[in-house]
Parts: C-alpha cells; sequence; structure tokens
C-alpha cells in the first residue's frame, strides 16, 4: 500500500471499491465490474472488450476504478483476484529491479496494464484486500453481475459508452466524476434508428438489464408536428423529466423505411415552447400529436426507448448514437447484432412515425 499521498480526513476520506472480472472463453469477449462508495455515495461501473482474457478483466476493474477518482484519495480495494493482489503487492517491485521482466527473464504479461495500475498505485493510497469470490459477499456479487453483463455486450458486440462523455457538475462533491447528463442539448445529430411494436416490455426490459443497459430516467412526452417537406419531420416536444417540464423543437431527416436506417436531427431546446408551438401551428399548421410514456435505458452509444403511446400500443426504439467520424456500415452492424441477441426482427420495423401509425381497434 502507498500511503505517500493520503489525504486527511480520516475514515470520512476512505473510499472503498469492490471489483471483478469476467471472460467467456479465456480468451474471448470479457466484461468487468466495480462498485464504488463513500459515505452516502455510491457509483457502478460495467465496462468489456471484445477479445481479452479474465486476468486483463480483473485488472482492468481496478484500472478504471481508481483512473475514475478526481484526486489523490486513500482507497481500500476488494478483489477476488490473487494475480491481481499479489502482482501489485508483491511482484511487481522485483519486476521493476529487473526492468519489467519476471524471475525468469521473460516479459511480464499485460505489462501495459501493470504500468497503468502501478501509476495509479503510486498517486492514492491503496490497501489491496482479498476476498473469496462467490462467497455471499454483496458487493463482490454485483461485481460479479456488471462483469458477466459487460461480457454479454462484448459477445453480442455492443460497444460500451463513448468516450469523453462526462461531466462534472459545478458544486459536485462527489469522489469521481459521474456519467454525462442527459438534459437537452442544441445542436445536429445523427443516428442509426429502428422501431418495433412489442407485445410487452417487462420481458424487453429484463434482458436488456442482463446486458447491461442503465436505466436513466421515465419520461412523460407529448409531440406536436408541424408540416414539412418530403423527408422530413418538424415537431415541438414538451417533456416531463423528475417534475420538470422542457421543451424542445427538432428537425428530422430521414427515409421512411424499414430495418436500420439513418437519422439526421437538429434539436434546439426552449424556454417557452408553448409561445413557438402556437406561432408555428398558426403559421404552418397542425399536424398532428403522440402523447407517451417513454422509459428511457442506455446500452453503450445506444439509447433504448421503451414506449407506451396513448392510441397506439407499446414499441421499442433503439437510436444508435453515431459519433463524428465513425463507420456507419459497422456501426449499423452492431446495432443488428444486438438486434439479433434481444431476440427481435428487424426487417418487421415501423417505417412511420408514431403520428402516422393507425391507432388499435
Amino acid at each position: 500500500m502507498n500511503r505517500r499521498t493520503a489525504p486527511a480526513g480520516g475514515d470520512e476520506a476512505v473510499i472503498t471499491i469492490h471489483t471483478d472480472g469476467a471472460c467467456s472463453g479465456n480468451p474471448g469477449p470479457g466484461g468487468y465490474g466495480v462498485v464504488m462508495s463513500a459515505g452516502s455515495f455510491r457509483r457502478e461501473i460495467s465496462g468489456s472488450e471484445p477479445s481479452t482474457t479474465n486476468n486483463r478483466m480483473e485488472m482492468m476493474a481496478a484500472i478504471r476504478a481508481l483512473e475514475e477518482l478526481r484526486q489523490a484519495s486513500s482507497v481500500i480495494l476488494y478483489t477476488d483476484s490473487s494475480y491481481l493482489r499479489d502482482g501489485i503487492t508483491k511482484w511487481i517491485h522485483g519486476w521493476i529491479a529487473k526492468g519489467w521482466k519476471t524471475s525468469t527473464g521473460a516479459a511480464v504479461k499485460n505489462i501495459d496494464l501493470w504500468q497503468r495500475l502501478h501509476d495509479q498505485e503510486q498517486y492514492h493510497s491503496v490497501d489491496w484486500r482479498w476476498l473469496k469470490g462467490h462467497a455471499g459477499h454483496v458487493e463482490n456479487e454485483r461485481c460479479d453481475q456488471l462483469a458477466v453483463a459487460g461480457a454479454r455486450r462484448a459477445a453480442a458486440g455492443v460497444r460500451d459508452e463513448l468516450p469523453g462523455e462526462r461531466v462534472l457538475p459545478a458544486g459536485d462533491k462527489s469522489p469521481v466524476a459521474p456519467p454525462r447528463a442527459s438534459s437537452l442539448q442544441a445542436g445536429p445529430g445523427r443516428n442509426l434508428e429502428l422501431k418495433l411494436r412489442v407485445s410487452g416490455l417487462d420481458e424487453l426490459r429484463r434482458r436488456l438489464l442482463a446486458l447491461g443497459a442503465r436505466a436513466e430516467a421515465r419520461l412523460k412526452q407529448q409531440d406536436t408536428f408541424f408540416p414539412a417537406r418530403q423527408g422530413s419531420l418538424l415537431k415541438m416536444r414538451h417533456e416531463e423529466r423528475d417534475g420538470r417540464l422542457q421543451s424542445e423543437l427538432i428537425h428530422y431527416r430521414r427515409a421512411e423505411s424499414t430495418g436500420v436506417r439513418l437519422s439526421e436531427y437538429t434539436r434546439l431546446p426552449l424556454d417557452d415552447g408553448a409561445q413557438l408551438q402556437t406561432l408555428l401551428a398558426s403559421a404552418l399548421g397542425d399536424a398532428g400529436s403522440v402523447n407517451k410514456v417513454r422509459e428511457l435505458l442506455m446500452l453503450g452509444p445506444t439509447r433504448v426507448h421503451l414506449d407506451q403511446v396513448h392510441g397506439l400500443g407499446t414499441f421499442v426504439e433503439f437510436e444508435r448514437v453515431i459519433a463524428p467520424g465513425e463507420d456507419l456500415d459497422a456501426a449499423a452492424q452492431e446495432l443488428r447484432r444486438l438486434l439479433d441477441v434481444l431476440g427481435l426482427d428487424p426487417t418487421r420495423s415501423e417505417a412511420r412515425p408514431y403520428r402516422d401509425l393507425p391507432t388499435k381497434g
């Protein structure tokens, strides 16, 4: 344990971290899970890699947790991996003295991760503790679930969140950077999207959560449409989220085709959406409205909407966020693999917006 950088503040300053790794095939698709806590703060992390080993995932869990910390911290880190605990507390000093060679002169395996971990161990004060896996430790079992979910995502070809998506809200005092806020943001963007009518949402929700999907919010939305040229949609959305009302004007450009399709959009958050809606309806006319309750989940870079649409029934909608410069064909294949894992047939998707679908008998 490195004590040189331990912050003041006694037990209240200690961050407790539990970690675990999983791999299918070893090597094969793998995942890692982290549970971090400090006082009332708690954070869970689930990550994945398409081709890896169990040892690397055990190491990545610890690395990811320590790299999340905003400042030098005092940490108690629990792992069920003797390889990780012994490597960082016993073996690493000899490896470094020998130029990252073992006692037999062989190159150290996983040197890239050991070096990252060593850097973090030098910065933080870490008390490395081993515990037996699958022995009823609540946080260790939760880490195992998160790691297995990551391995499932990797096997399905689903990528984790795009890098650089975390923000630091003003006044936030948590010891780590939280996930990116999902409030309305202005500007253009691109999605690969697909919408399917489903008989119910419970089983689909269960499958998504098993893959590591993160429940973000439950929303009440009212969309009012205005006339637009062919291939475009223009709508005003009023949304209730956590008791707060917000509005935005959205312009879509997309083909009315089934299967995975590209959607280009521009979003404009508004302080007074009702006033602009009245103006647009007066100038352009009203082209219909849709009311729905939407459950928003995030699965890597894919937004998943579990929708209960008034008068229409239940639907699932996938929006695969496209990063600048990202390969569209590869992203589309990734989305199709996800649909296959969930047992959904993309050829049965809806081409039309909710506004144009027939109401239930």
